[in-house]
């Protein structure tokens, strides 16, 4: 707790409120303060950065603020405020007559910029002349900090190519736009809220305005996605509807977007404004639905990119790191549509069925584009960059579309990256349809509900079917069938591991061919109740059914101790013979995505080569006319494999029977492999026991106990 004398702290008197341009330069120098509001000494309200952005261009002072009596229990009192307030880290204190004191800050000291971090942005100074040379700069002004606006002189090419001038940052003022083509800001950590605070004085200067750090991400984000423009990849950017540019919003919607609440505040009280969420929510059972939304997964970081852990609920289920997108018909798609964007992508107000993306897969299942797979990547309260990681993140091929669903701001930036690039603004429709979607929002338009989100989705729909009438979005079916015929015939050609496969299994089982024979292929890792389950109840259906356990050795269990718990599990089961499956059933050869199941949950996976070798090489040598497989709810990979067995298996006169799961006695939840390993990692050894096989058991615990 670091104490602040009132000398040293930002303060204004009520009468020169009007003089808009000085609170600006206060907040610009540092937009991390309070500015103090005044009235003869006396502390009436404050104004801070978020104030002035919500009610610019007037200037309100926010009069409910949390403030401190000067007393002896002064330490306990603010230690109170921060323990229930963990966002406030500045208190200020007045005496009894409200005469402002001092100010108690909470913040940690203020990172300093290392000159060695600095040097890593302008160390090769190539995407600094990639920049300027893009934006056709010439005159060029440098903000200095710490005496790095030198350093960066120093490194730019000074042969008269750029007129370059520095400042500090006191002598920043807007009349510096009309001189300069470019205003390179060398303070990293302070930049960006001095842009935001730009952006809502005059967005057109703001284009103006970059940092040493975002000149070079630009050129990194400007040089991917050219790159997979060129492989044919189509982008969309959509903005948001803009509160200032809507015009039916109701004075109780308006005054929501100036209180500076955001929705947790409406939601916590969601009572006071119970007409409200009812219109919102479309029912008056609404509290269900909030307390659903306060128990929303928070995003984490797998190295530079932001996603999601595991979660399932019945409001909302993530499933390789974001959230699913309901609607699917697996067996269709060949082509990939990524939508990229924060809170209102993810769905932040709405169960899985109402996002953006769940609309859209309907809309396109039932039209010309239904080959493409619609995937959520919204990650809430993500900015442009981390946006930006997630798109380059993903991989894309010929015919794939990327859409961005940004605010104002953000489109902006993507508008940088291709001065080509359409951008479609949703404000306007929002104001047509004013009276069929009603009040759609609680604190911002971008945090809408789910009929909003249908609003959205079907623009994007249309949008997407005028282009592909026009020619200009194309499917490529035919590429996929012919891609998929060259790889079996040139597995088949160059694999001697595949006819020796093959070639064993009809000598060794060649007196069972005859017969009635059914097919399993499981992983086991490891072997469960519900596997034993799908044995028992696929094995009564046929003469003898062939239990392949998976032999590529990329899972938790090895292979050895999977197979051999898998035959003591079935041992007493007479028509069951159980093989490895050598390196043709789900193998890194033929179903790589298999064993990368938890970043390809939304991903359409191809697996056809997989059961192309099963249909043409491996059924025939044994005689198999049936293939067994578990129902599977939750585990996108292994229901796209199954929906696509359901599909091509009967073209190849082979049945497919997919069995319910197993479920843990006496509850809903299904016995699954990857619950076993969660057990064990929790040390919940009773419910392992509940769900394995005793043989299991005994070597789970042996072992890994």
């Amino acid at each position: 707790m670091v104490t602040r004398n009132k000398e040293k702290l930002k303060c204004i008197e009520f009468l020169e409120l009007k003089e808009t341009v000085l609170i600006e330069t206060m907040l610009f120098n540092n937009p991390e303060d309070i500015i103090y509001v005044l009235d003869n000494g006396k502390l009436m309200g404050v104004i801070t950065l978020g104030d002035f952005k919500r009610s610019y261009p007037e200037v309100i002072v926010n009069t409910k603020f949390k403030k401190l009596l000067d007393t002896v229990h002064i330490k306990a009192d603010a230690d109170n405020i921060i323990l229930n307030n963990p966002r406030i880290k500045n208190i200020p204190v007045v005496d009894k007559n409200g005469l402002l004191l001092y100010e108690i800050s909470f913040s940690n000291s203020v990172k300093k910029l290392e000159n060695t971090e600095f040097f890593n942005y302008i160390d090769d100074m190539v995407w600094f002349n990639y920049y300027i040379s893009y934006r056709e700069c010439s005159n060029i002004c440098i903000i200095d900090y710490n005496s790095f606006g030198e350093m960066l002189k120093n490194k730019i090419n000074n042969d008269l190519i750029y007129k370059v001038d520095i400042i500090t940052i006191d002598k920043f003022s807007e009349l510096l736009f009309d001189n300069y083509d470019l205003l390179v800001d060398c303070d990293i950590l302070q930049y960006r809220r001095r842009k935001e605070l730009l952006y809502c004085i005059n967005k057109e200067l703001s284009d103006k305005y970059v940092s040493v750090e975002e000149m070079n991400f630009f050129v990194e984000a400007f040089n991917f996605y050219n790159r997979i423009k060129k492989l044919g990849v189509k982008f969309y950017v959509f903005e948001a509807p803009c509160g200032d540019k809507l015009k039916y919003i109701s004075d109780k919607q308006k005054d929501r977007m100036a209180s500076g609440q955001n929705w947790k505040y409406y939601y916590k009280n969601a009572s006071q404004y119970n007409d409200e969420m009812q219109e919102i929510f479309g029912t008056k059972q609404y509290q269900p639905i909030i307390d659903n939304i306060f128990n929303l997964p928070v995003a984490i970081r797998k190295g530079k990119v932001l996603c999601y852990e595991e979660f399932r609920s019945q409001f909302c289920n993530i499933a390789g790191g974001y959230r699913i997108t309901c609607n699917k018909k697996w067996g269709n798609y060949i082509q990939e549509l990524n939508i990229f964007g924060s809170c209102a992508v993810f769905g932040l107000f709405v169960e899985d069925k109402n996002t953006i993306s769940s609309f859209l897969q309907n809309l396109l299942n039932n039209s010309p584009l239904c080959a493409f797979n619609v995937n959520n990547f919204g990650i809430r309260r993500a900015d442009t960059r981390e946006i930006i990681q997630c798109i380059k993140s993903k991989k894309y091929e010929e015919g794939d579309i990327v859409i961005l669903y940004l605010t104002e701001e953000e489109a902006a930036l993507f508008k940088l990256l291709d001065k080509d690039l359409p951008v479609i603004k949703l404000s306007e429709l929002f104001n047509m349809e004013h009276k069929k979607i009603g009040t759609f929002f609680i604190d911002r338009p971008v945090h809408h509900n789910y009929k909003a989100n249908h609003l959205v989705a079907s623009k994007i729909f249309h949008t997407l079917l005028d282009d592909y009438r026009k020619g200009e979005i194309k499917i490529f079916i035919d590429k996929k069938k012919e891609n998929n015929k060259n790889l079996i015939n040139d597995l088949f050609a160059s694999n001697s591991g595949l006819h020796n496969y093959i070639n064993k299994l009809s000598l060794d089982f060649n007196k069972y061919k005859k017969g009635n024979n059914g097919a399993v292929v499981m992983n086991c890792n490891p072997f469960t109740k519900g596997h034993r389950y799908l044995i028992e109840q696929s094995a009564k259906q046929v003469d003898t059914l062939f239990v392949f356990v998976v032999e590529e050795d990329k899972s938790f269990f090895k292979f050895e101790d999977r197979i051999n718990l898998v035959k003591k599990g079935t041992e007493d089961i007479k028509n069951v013979i159980v093989l490895p499956s050598g390196n043709f059933m789900i193998s890194s050869i033929t179903f790589p995505e298999y064993f990368q199941k938890e970043d390809k949950q939304e991903v359409v996976i191809d697996a056809s080569l997989d059961i192309e070798v099963f249909v043409q090489y491996i059924a025939p040598s044994l005689g198999i006319t049936v293939r067994f497989a578990g129902e599977e709810p939750f585990d996108m990979v292994t229901k796209q494999y199954n929906e696509l067995m359901k599909r091509v298996l009967p073209d190849y006169g082979i049945e497919f029977i997919e069995i319910k799961r197993k479920t843990i006695e006496d509850e809903e939840n299904v016995i699954s492999a990857s619950n076993v390993r969660k057990f064990m990692k929790t040390g919940q050894w009773d419910m392992v026991k509940q769900v394995v096989p005793e043989a299991t058991y005994n070597f789970l615990v042996n072992n890994y106990k």
